[in-house]
Parts: structure tokens; sequence; C-alpha cells
């Protein structure tokens, strides 16, 4: 048993006493206290508490109020009122919930009366100043120091018999009062205090009362937690939630704290990003970056309700509430107007689950009852995404709460966008799928309008071909009868427990050639196991792939399958890409595009099958370590020894001698690359940024740039020089080359080893992009050292073309660069005509979000070496060729250091291009690159640092995660590189990039 206050000064006269068996002590506070006369006033399913201590309190109680009405009406508080001016109390003492305890404040503010609380409940009125009454269906609420308690007993014993769900809403109702004395900046700095001490206990005690509800520890716990909430909201301002609580309180007698929980996940997720230090304080207590979303799901893996719409509010109350909310406001740290309110009112009754993660958009197109719903945007930004899920949620689910399922599915996805549209009400149509079609309008048609006008609004962003549409119980029906009438041509479509609505007019001709994926459970009882096979034989009948398997049991929901066909399917709309590949770098790998084309037990046999000719290509000298021989046998139709000459071919600004240049020591910025007006292929469009060494001597390396709009016709590129690496960053390439085809797309890298001939096809009608020349050996992956056996990038994630011939006499011309320039050559026939190869020395691509990037978790800031994805030592003194290292999106965990990179001068060059940025305007937009010579100085801008210096510990010392729409590459060099002269004028230099840098101030603690 102990007197309490917070570990604060707040200047309280108030007695709080605090433990187990506190109860028993409250007559004897009481008459500590001076009381004479005291009106007890308690709930009438449980007077018990009120009839102890009146029984302690012998002739010093006067009487006993009993009430069970919520919100203090009117006519409730007038009625205690005239018992206690009656009964000439001097004290009103409260023993049980909010209503209890409103109706004594409602006392003090009518009569000269003490008030003293005994709660039972955690819903934290007992420690504030703040009154309510409802009058004519209206809510008002005020201060005054007079209704405040002046003794306040808590007993962790009073508690253990409360409903468990009581329980817990009571203590989400004092999570409430915590929340909103963080958001006000005016409040004292010791409740500020109370409140962020108050959510680890308060949290403790709902997990702790929800698995063992009789523990007095889980529930002393809990109760110590609505203490400090109680006391922290008593010297603070009330904001939006309570404001939403008592409208509709006190206009639809919701229950005070059912009504607190359902919305306090809502209006903090509505909140929470324009209060940055409540954030950031809630964040660090919970250990989370989306507290309104682990609020959500805290509430529901409780079983308690997160919807209005279940404690009694209709749907068609939007307005009024609205009305009621602007009329009088409150405080709060977001500022808002009615089209705000009526969105967040229409999430709470939606149960649509918030996050800070994400965003709600308006319907691009749609019509009927549903298209007045905005849908919900989560994941990779849709101009970055690589794959698109379109989740279209079931009957009396929401949008966001599929969403959620579906990411848990899946799991961590780089580069993964979710986009799910909401029905009206929960429920896309009234009736079975199998119902008459005219008893499911107008909603059926509605839904159907709404799928259709998001896939088009997708497939403008992203392409149709990385759209995965996939729906659940009565959104799997809903998916399967879209796909039954619409003119798009998905590649994959995915229906968990569901079947086809038949429709007149509905052929399945957008099927053709689609993935489906349908599915049930065998005894499931809203889809029936001749539904399915209805469903399955039309689409067959339309030329669908099919995979429909069915699980034991008769549970409705997603099954095991579903994950894995949703996995796989993500996955191929993320490859966007029908290819096939081989997998692993430096694997000696082998293919043939004809069965017995590959010679199984020599390398150059006599008679070669299918009468082929056989050619090697070797990477390196014959004798060297085999661990670092590099060669590759081909087996083709026709020999590429041609009985003709080279003739030279202008080079242009490609070029691969460096006595031009200019080592200059200048640190530079660009702008993108300004695209082509006439017809420009990738070699025409290749300009040397800045390079060093020689290729004659294979030293050196080089660093080009490409901006093209045209395709290779009927030309191949071969680079004797040095092995290229191409970044792509605006733009699908499409890759011919003697051993195979590759499609690489923003977000991948290309290895083209010097000698093996290529063509490069846009696939997108433009392309632009870095590439790096090496003409010191090979491109290698970098010793792991300390990091151990695994990260970073990965030999398997390396993916090498499968043969894939053409017999085309067409004449073609070859393209040769050697000594730094280019020369070509007539071929009457194409030189990708290999059927079969097998061998070390191939061209890879690799996929920059497969990257696993290490960094510094304990104090300062890493060096990005560590974030190297391939390698090319010169010599055993750390001196390499060209390193290429990615900057992606991933956690930033250190303290105490300046997180950007700090200020340097690097023993080497380095040219860093942006591949992906959600800016899309400024010097930082993707196709922008920066170039550092050999110990220049270098680091971020002014007002960069500044911000990071001067910014609030609690900001800067928190993990950070870095965007998933943020990829840079790094390209780094030993060599003194010299820049072309065309750079220095170039027409998209920033010639005001230094200016960024200005004046830094010294630090306000300098000497």
């Amino acid at each position: 048993m102990r007197t309490l206050e917070p570990s604060i000064e707040n200047g309280s006269t108030d007695r709080v006493v605090f433990g187990v068996g506190a109860e028993a002590r409250t007559a004897d506070l009481l008459r500590e206290l001076g009381a004479q006369r005291v009106l007890l006033v308690a709930q009438a399913r449980h007077t018990g508490g009120a009839d102890r201590i009146a029984t302690a309190l012998g002739d010093r109680c006067v009487g006993r109020f009993v009430t069970d009405v919520p919100q203090v009406p009117g006519h409730v508080a007038d009625a205690a009122v005239e018992q206690a001016r009656a009964s000439g109390a001097d004290w009103v003492v409260a023993h049980g919930g909010g209503t209890p305890i409103g109706v004594a404040k409602a006392v003090a503010l009518a009569l000269d009366v003490e008030v003293g609380a005994v709660p039972t409940t955690y819903a934290g009125s007992e420690r504030t100043d703040i009154w309510g009454l409802t009058r004519d269906g209206v809510k008002t609420t005020g201060r005054d120091p007079r209704v405040r308690p002046s003794l306040v007993v808590y007993d962790p014993a009073l508690m253990r018999d409360l409903p468990v769900e009581l329980s817990l809403e009571s203590l989400f109702n004092a999570l409430a009062h915590s929340l909103e004395a963080l958001y006000d900046a005016s409040a004292p700095d010791w409740a500020r205090q109370a409140a962020e001490d108050s959510l680890v206990p308060l949290i403790d005690g709902i997990q702790g009362i929800h698995a063992r509800p009789t523990d007095l520890h889980a529930r002393e716990t809990a109760l110590y937690g609505a203490w400090l909430a109680s006391t922290a909201l008593g010297a603070a301002q009330m904001a939006l939630h309570h404001k939403l609580a008592h409208v509709l309180g006190g206009s639809f007698d919701t229950p005070h704290a059912a009504t607190h929980s359902a919305l306090v996940s809502y209006t903090f997720g509505f909140d929470a990003p324009f209060a940055p230090d409540a954030l950031a304080r809630v964040r660090r207590a919970w250990r989370t970056d989306d507290p309104p979303a682990f609020l959500y799901d805290l509430q529901r893996s409780l079983g308690l309700n997160t919807s209005l719409r279940k404690v009694g509010v209709p749907d068609e109350a939007v307005s009024d509430i609205a009305t009621h909310v602007l009329a009088k406001r409150y405080s709060n740290p977001r500022p808002y107007d009615r089209a705000d309110l009526e969105a967040l009112l229409q999430d709470a009754l939606h149960d649509r689950r918030p996050s800070l993660f994400s965003c709600r958009e308006p319907l691009p197109a749609g019509s009927g009852p549903h298209a007045s719903l905005p849908f919900t945007v989560r994941g990779a930004p849709l101009a970055f995404a690589r794959a698109v899920v379109l989740a279209v949620h079931g009957r009396g689910a929401s949008a966001d709460r599929f969403l959620a399922d579906l990411e848990r599915s899946l799991g961590p996805r780089p580069g993964v966008a979710y986009v799910a549209p909401q029905a009206s009400g929960n429920t896309w149509y009234p009736k079975g799928f199998r119902a008459p079609v005219s008893e499911n309008q107008p909603g059926l048609d509605s839904a159907l309008s709404v799928v259709q006008g998001l896939w088009d609004h997708l497939a403008a962003i992203v392409g149709p071909e990385r759209i995965v549409p996939v729906g659940f119980s009565q959104g799997a029906c809903l998916v399967l009868t879209w796909l039954s009438r619409t003119s798009a041509r998905p590649k994959r479509v995915l229906a968990f427990t569901g079947a086809h609505t038949p429709l007149d007019g509905a052929g399945f001709a957008a099927a053709h050639g689609c993935d489906v994926h349908v599915s049930r459970a065998a005894e499931d009882p809203w889809v029936t196991a001749e539904q399915l096979e209805e469903t399955v034989a039309t689409l067959r009948s339309a030329g669908a792939h099919v995979s429909h398997p069915t699980v034991p049991g008769g549970t409705h929901r997603i099954h095991p399958p579903d994950h894995q066909a949703l996995a796989r399917a993500v996955e191929s709309a993320m490859i966007d890409d029908d290819l096939e590949y081989q997998s692993g770098f430096g694997n000696a790998l082998s293919s043939e595009a004809r069965p017995g084309a590959l010679p199984r037990t020599q390398n150059s046999p006599r008679k070669v099958p299918y009468g082929l000719f056989t050619e090697q290509i070797n990477g390196t000298g014959f004798t060297v370590h085999r661990a670092e021989n590099r060669r590759t046998w081909m087996y083709r139709l026709r020999p590429q020894i041609l009985d003709r000459g080279f003739r030279p071919r202008p080079s242009g600004r490609f070029v691969g001698t460096f006595e031009e240049g200019v080592p200059s020591p200048e640190v530079m910025r660009f702008r993108p690359l300004t695209a082509p007006t006439a017809p420009t292929d990738f070699l025409a469009g290749l300009t040397t940024f800045a390079g060093a060494g020689n290729a004659a001597f294979r030293k050196g390396a080089a660093v080009h740039l490409y901006s093209a709009n045209a395709d290779m016709v009927d030309t191949a590129f071969c680079n004797i020089d040095g092995d290229l690496l191409l970044v792509p960053e605006d733009g699908r390439l499409h890759i011919r080359t003697e051993l195979g085809r590759l499609n690489v797309a923003p977000g991948e890298i290309v290895i083209l080893p010097r000698g093996i001939r290529f063509q490069v096809l846009l696939r997108d009608g433009r392309a632009r992009g870095f590439v790096a020349e090496l003409y010191d050996g090979h491109f290698q992956l970098p010793e792991r050292g300390p990091v151990g056996a695994n990260g970073l990038a990965d030999e398997r994630h390396f993916q090498a073309p499968v043969a894939d011939f053409e017999d085309d006499v067409r004449p073609w011309t070859v393209v040769v660069r050697q000594g730094g320039k280019l020369w070509e050559i007539d071929s009457p026939h194409s030189p990708f005509d290999v059927v079969a190869w097998h061998g070390n020395y191939a061209p890879f691509k690799y996929d920059l979000d497969r990257f696993n990037s290490f960094g510094s978790v304990s104090f300062d800031h890493g060096d990005p070496s560590i974030l190297t994805v391939l390698t090319s030592p010169m010599d055993t003194r750390g001196r390499n060729a060209i390193d290429v290292a990615v900057f992606r999106g991933r956690w930033d965990v250190a303290e105490h250091t300046f997180r950007p990179p700090f200020f340097h001068r690097n023993s080497a060059v380095e040219f860093n291009g942006v591949v992906k940025s959600d800016a899309r305007k400024g010097p930082w937009q993707p196709g922008a690159f920066t170039y550092t010579p050999y110990l220049s100085p270098h680091g971020v801008s002014t007002g960069n640092y500044e911000h990071t210096v001067t910014a609030p510990d609690a900001t800067v010392e928190r993990p950070v995660r870095l965007p998933e729409e943020s990829v840079w590459i790094q390209f780094e060099s030993t060599y003194l590189m010299a820049v072309m002269p065309w750079m220095f004028d170039h027409d998209d230099r920033d010639r005001d990039y230094l200016k960024s840098f200005g004046t830094y101030a010294p630090a306000a603690d300098a000497t």
C-alpha cells in the first residue's frame, strides 16, 4: 500500500493511494481529510463496493446514488445534485467506472463538495478536471478544478472480476488519454513524461489481462499505466479523439470505453504524422515504426471491435457527426475540414486498418455505390513498383485488412505495391455469387466497374504484365467474374475460395493464356465442388492455364497453396520476364536449344551433333589457375570467320582513349541526360564520361552514359577492349547475346564480357543509364572477410541466359571496338546462331533488390565499401580498377554519429548515379549523376548537414528505414580518370551544384 504521485513536479495536493486492499482504507482516508457527510455514487450492477465503504463510514454516510446510465444525462445529474443537496453532503465519492465518477463531477459543478473516487475500471477520468454532461442528445464537456477528485483510491483487486473485454476497452480508453497528452505541446513537461511513461505498462497490462484475466500482477500493471495516463490528461488539452468520442456518446449513446477503443487507432493514425515528437516517443516505447497499425493489429488479435458501426454508429450519420465536431473544435495537431473528418469516419466505419505507410487515393473510374470510397495504396510507390497486387477483399472484410493479410503472407518484398478498393458497407453485393444477377444490383455492376477502373489506372502506370489481381471469398468471385467480361489481358489471376458468376455475354476471352489459380476447402460451406469444377472447365475451354488445389476440411480462409501461389505470381510479375535463365555467378553452366546439340563427353568432337561448328571463347589466358580460368565452348550454325575486311566506323563520343580528357579536381553534378530527338540506338547513344588507362595494355577503366530511343536493327556489337556493366535507369532492355537472351529492367544490372557479341533492343521505346567498362581482368564478387559466409551479393542470384539461336541469313552488321576505335563488317547471317554452349564465360544479370546490405549497428557511419556488389582487384593493397556498389532501401542503425556519409577525400574517383528516387524533379531525380575526382573533398549539402546536426536526438538516434524507391549506383576506381571535354560544357551539367555546399556554419558550442 502506498501513496503515489508521478515522478514529476505537478503541484498536486490530491491524495492517491495505490495497492491491493486499498479500498478498505477509504473510510479512514475520508475521515483524515475531514469528510463529515459522504454521498456515495455506485453503479446499479455492482453496489457491493459502495456498501462496504458505507458500512465503514457509519453515520458519516448520508446515502447512496445508484445509476447505470452512461454519458451522464442531464436528468441523472439533476437527480444526483438534488440528493446531495437534500442530504447536506460535503463529499461525493464514486465507486465504479466512468459513469459514477461522471455523476460525482456533475454534483461538484453544482454544489460546494469535494469529490473522491474508487475506480473499478481503467478509464482514467478520476485524475482529471474534465467533466461531461449530455442534454437533448448533445454532450457538453469542460474543465473545472472543482470536479477534480481530491482522493483517489486504486485497488487492483477491484478489477480482477472486471470482464476481460471491458477491461481491455477501458485500457485503450486510457491509452487515448496518453496519446492526446503527448500531442499537446503546451502541456507541462511532467504531464508529457507521465504520458510517455504510461505507454509500456498499458500495453503490458492489456496483453497480461488477455492472457491471465485474474492475475493481480497484470491488473496492477494495467492500473499503474491508467493512473499515469489519467494524470497526464489532467494537465493537457483534449484533441480530436475525445471530441469525436464525446459527440458519438452524446448523439448515439455509444458505450464510453468501447467508443474510445474503437476510435483510438484511427485518430492516432490521423494525427501522428503531424505530431512528430509524440510519434517518436510512441515508436520508441513500442518499438514499432507504425504505431497506428500496431494498435489496430493488437486489438484484432485480442478479439476487440475496431469498427464504429459495431458500437452503434450508422453509416448515414457521418455528415451530422462532422457537423457537430466542426461546430465546436478541440485543439488538434492536424488541421482538418469536413472532408478530412468524413474520410476518417468512413475508415472507422469500414474497419480500414490505419497505417502510417498507407495512403488513400480517389478511384480513377467507376460507378455506383462503391465508387465513392477511396482505394488504398501501400508498399512501393506505384511509379517505381515492379509488381502490383490488386487485392479485392471478401464480404464483411475491408481493403486494408486484406492488404495486411497478403503483405504478411508475402513477407518483405521490396518493389511490391499493394492496391485495394473498398466496398461500401464492406460488401460488394448483397446476395450469394450464384443468386439471380438482378438481386445483386447495383452492387455487382458497381464492383466490376471499380475493378476495371483500377486495372486501367494501374496498367497505365506500371504495365499490365506487372499486375496481380487477387481476391478472397466474395472478392475471389468478383475477380473471376471480372475476368469473364473484361477486355484486359492479365497474365495471372488468383481467386482464393471462389468461383465465377455467369453473366450474359461473358466469354472469358481475357483468360486465354492467363495463369489462373482457384481454390477451396473440400467442405467449404460457401463454394461447392460443382461450382469450382464448372469455373475450372470454363476457364480451360477459354485457353487459361488453371491450377485448382483443394485442401482438406471446411475452413473458409486463405489456404497454404494460396500463399504459395501468391508468392509465385508476385515473383513472376516482378521479374516480368518470360525468359529462362541459369543461376550462379562463375558457375560451369551448360545449355542446348535442341536436344543432344551439346556434346556430352568432349569439347571439340570431329563430328558435332546436327553438323554444328565448334568455337571456343577465352576470357583469360590458357594457363591461369583453374579457379581464375574463364572460357566457354559454343556450338553454332556457322563459323564467325568472314571473307572480307573491317572498315573504320565513326566513334562519336564513345571512346576508349583519354588523351583528350582532363583530370579535373572539380566535383560535378549532372541532370538526367536529355533524350535524343533523332532515332538513336544504344550504340549510337553511348557517351564516354571519363576514363583512364589503355585497353591495349589491359589496364584502366571508363565510365559511359547511354540515352537511346531506337533498337539496334540487324546490328551486333562486340567490345574487345573490356567488360561492360550496364545499369539501366529508364527503360527496359532486351539484350540478345551469342549465348542467349536477357531482359534487364531498371533496378537490375548486366555484365557483358569482352568479346561476346550482343544486340540491345528497347522494350519501352526508350532507354537511359550508366555503363562501367573494365580493362583489368573481369568483374568478380568481393571477398566477404569478417562479414562471414553470407550476405552481400549471392552467386545464385546472378542469372545467365540459355541457348536461343536463330537461323537468319539476312545481312547483318557486326561492330567491333578495339583500342578505343570502332570498326564494322558486313555479315551475311546473324551472329546469334549458337545452338548449345557450356562454360563459365557468359553474360549475367543481377537484381539489385537481392543485395543483402550490411552496415553499422553501433556507432560511426560505415564505409560504403561494405555495399560493394562487384569488384576488380588490381593488387593486394586494396586498389581496385573499378568497384560497383549499390545504395538501396535498407535499415540504417547507428547512434552518436553523423548519419549521412561523413566528409571525406577518397583515394579513388567516385561516380554516383540515381537509378530510382521518389523525386520527380530537382537535383536527385532518377538519371541524375555526380562525379567526385581523386582525393577531392566532398560530403552532403549545407542544408542536409545543418538539419542533421541540429535535429533532436530522438529524431536522429532512432533506426531509419531508407526507402525502397531509393536506389543509387556507385562506380569507384583507383584510376585517376580524366573527364572528357564535352562533359564540361554539357547542356545537362548542373552549374549550381557547388552552391549547395555554401558555407558550413561552426557548431554552436565551438570555441
